[in-house]
Order: C-alpha cells, then sequence, then structure tokens
C-alpha cells in the first residue's frame, strides 16, 4: 500500500498540512508536527492515530552508529526526516487497520432470527418427512389479540387504514383448503374469502437446485415464490418476492402442525434496505383450526 498526495491546505496560522490519501482513507498531518497522523477510514467510519517512531528508536541508532559518534546528526531528527519516518509506519500499519471482515454469502435456507431480524442459515430439503401432512380445511382462530398484532403486521407493510380495517374485521370469514401433494414437493393452497379465492401452488425444492415459481397474488401482481422444507422436513417455508407496491420487500411464511387439528403460519415482512421508512420488519402468528 502507498500513500499519495492528495491535496495541501494552509491553515488560519500558516501551518503547512499535507493531505495523504491511503486506499480508502484519509489523513492529514503537519508539517510542524508530524509526529501525529490522524487517519479517517471512510469505509468503517473510524480514527486512528498513528505515532512516528521517536528519535530514540533503534532505527535511529543504527543510523547513528554508522558515522563517528563526535560527528554525528543531532538528537533530534529534521521534520522531513521525521515525515518519512511516519510514511514508513503507516505502510506497515494501514493495510491491518483497513482489513474488512470477509463477506458471507447466504445462500440458503433462512429459519431463525437474531435481535435485528436478519436472516440466520439453516438446511433445506425438497420433500416433507413422513407423517407430515398439511392437508386439510383450515379456519383462522380469530381472537382480540391477533386482529391487534395483525394489524400492527399491515402498518409495517405500509397498508392504508381503510384497507386495514376490511381485511382484519373480515378475517373471521377466511378459510384455506391445503392439499400436499408429491412427498410434499407441491403444496396446493386454497385461500377464500368473501372477496374471492386466491389458488396458488408452492413447489418445494432443495438447496442444490433453487427452483423459482411465478405465480399471480390476490392484486394481479406477477411474483416469484420459493419454497421448501426444513426443519428435518416439518416445516414448510416460503417467499415471496416481487411485489411491486413494497419496493422490494419479501414476505416470507413458515407453517406447520402444532398438533393433528392446528396448524401454524408464520408470516414476515422483510422491508428492502433501500425502502422508504414506512416500511418496517413485520410478525404475525397465524392459529389454524382443522375444519370438520
Amino acid at each position: 500500500m502507498t500513500g499519495f498526495l492528495h491535496h495541501i491546505m494552509f491553515s488560519k496560522s500558516m501551518l503547512l498540512i499535507f493531505v495523504l490519501q491511503f486506499g480508502a482513507c484519509f489523513g492529514y498531518v503537519c508539517i510542524h508536527n508530524p509526529c501525529n497522523f490522524h487517519v479517517l477510514d471512510c469505509h468503517n467510519h473510524r480514527d486512528v492515530r498513528l505515532m512516528a517512531k521517536s528519535p530514540s528508536s533503534s532505527s535511529v541508532q543504527e543510523a547513528m552508529s554508522a558515522t563517528d559518534e563526535k560527528e554525528s546528526r543531532p538528537t533530534r531528527l529534521s521534520k522531513r526526516e521525521r515525515l518519512s519516518s511516519l510514511i514508513r509506519r503507516l505502510r506497515l500499519r494501514l493495510p491491518s487497520f483497513l482489513k474488512q471482515p470477509v463477506p458471507v454469502k447466504i445462500n440458503e435456507t433462512p429459519s431463525k432470527y437474531n435481535e435485528t431480524n436478519e436472516i440466520i442459515i439453516n438446511s433445506r430439503q425438497s420433500k416433507a418427512a413422513d407423517g407430515v401432512d398439511l392437508s386439510g380445511s383450515w379456519k383462522p382462530i380469530v381472537t382480540a389479540e391477533f386482529k391487534k398484532e395483525y394489524d400492527s403486521f399491515l402498518v409495517n407493510c405500509s397498508e392504508s387504514f381503510m384497507f386495514r380495517k376490511v381485511v382484519v374485521n373480515g378475517i373471521g370469514y377466511q378459510k384455506e383448503v391445503i392439499r400436499q401433494l408429491n412427498n410434499g414437493i407441491d403444496v396446493e393452497i386454497v385461500a377464500t374469502n368473501p372477496a374471492g379465492n386466491w389458488n396458488r401452488t408452492l413447489v418445494a425444492s432443495d438447496e442444490s437446485r433453487p427452483l423459482n415459481v411465478t405465480i399471480t397474488d390476490p392484486d394481479g401482481d406477477k411474483v416469484h415464490v420459493e419454497a421448501w422444507w426444513e426443519g428435518n422436513g416439518t416445516r414448510h417455508k416460503s417467499l415471496l418476492q416481487g411485489k411491486p407496491r413494497v419496493k422490494g420487500g419479501v414476505f416470507e411464511t413458515a407453517r406447520y402442525l402444532e398438533s393433528n387439528n392446528i396448524l401454524v403460519c408464520e408470516s414476515r415482512f422483510h422491508p428492502a434496505p433501500s425502502s422508504s421508512a414506512k416500511f418496517k420488519h413485520g410478525y404475525v402468528l397465524w392459529k389454524f383450526q382443522r375444519d370438520q
């Protein structure tokens, strides 16, 4: 790594200042006191203060011993020599200071979350475990607390007040009919409510060959859905992406059986990093009871 003279500035007191650039860093040093050098790491937003070697350092003593002691240089180095010594030290220390963490490529199944709602990697498979079958006719268990949580979820998805009131108050009329086919590779879901039906088939794939299926959502938008099984084939997970209204946001859904007659559905909304502040992380937990 080498340092480049970026430009020169003069302060009000006419002290000569050098502004140096080292890769992604900028720093400044005063010619009248070059023992201190401040560096700003533009990537990590950190400031580091480096000290030039003092005149009593081993390098100076070696240089002095090369000549006759009586005719040796003065104990205090010149400003030019101190600046040269400082730059040598910078070249040795800056590489470790600028070292960036190795980026982690997340291309596997999201299943767990940390405190900032970031997705943690887990394994995935294309088939359900033996004895796991989500098939059935399911009706949501609606409580006042659930309505409140669902309304908050819709707020984080930036839905309007009128839309939320209609959807939340009509949720008791909803029903889902699920058919699990081909060992769980295909999961057909028909959601019915007074406004109409939404029929879609989620096709599961393993991590070696991820598959995205294009479907039409209730608003008529073409969206992309990727699905799989996790938890050794006990939880069905899907990601819905590409809906224009949410500006790159992702809807994540996990379905699994709590008991033979209770189906749990966890819904999460992940806003895009570049989206506006009106989109926020959302979470709501549904429970469906088997419709006899």
